[in-house]
């Protein structure tokens, strides 16, 4: 949800607004090259919500530039789910884990948590404070190992 970590990225934002996912839940259950530290996946839950942001992107390689960073199609898959935003249905691409890589019981790291937590400005407030209650593992980021 970090505007500036698209940019840095290469991945050019038109636009952003908050949005909703329906019918999902928020897990960190993706594992990542931290042992026992997950990112974030969504999983089929009737009557959950995710909050978020959608973006429309600029360019038409700005998806290729983000599967090459999340790992895709090893880490997460890129699927069209349906969302809401300001009231109307859309459906756009979502990033899911996949099941190789999960696992359960694992937690985020803070750094991590924090590139969620730059969309604060598109969630709403109780969203917000459910992310805030997540307890993270305090890590610094230049110590996990690195990947293509």
């Amino acid at each position: 949800m970090n505007p500036e970590r698209l940019v840095a990225r290469g991945v050019t934002v038109l636009e952003a607004q908050s949005a909703y996912l329906p019918d999902v839940a928020l897990r960190f259950n993706k594992r990542s090259a931290t042992p026992g530290c997950g990112h974030a996946n969504v999983c089929y839950e009737p009557g959950g919500r995710v909050e978020g942001v959608l973006y429309r992107f600029g360019a038409d390689d700005d998806f290729r530039k983000l599967d090459r960073f999340e790992q895709t199609p090893v880490n997460y898959s890129r699927e069209i789910l349906p969302l809401v935003a300001d009231g109307v249905s859309h459906r756009a691409w979502v990033y899911i884990g996949n099941r190789a890589v999960l696992a359960e019981g694992l937690k985020p790291e803070r750094w991590y948590m924090k590139h969620l937590l730059a969309g604060a400005g598109f969630l709403s407030d109780a969203y917000l404070q459910f992310l805030l209650a997540f307890d993270c593992i305090e890590h610094d980021p230049q110590d996990r190992p690195l990947h293509l």
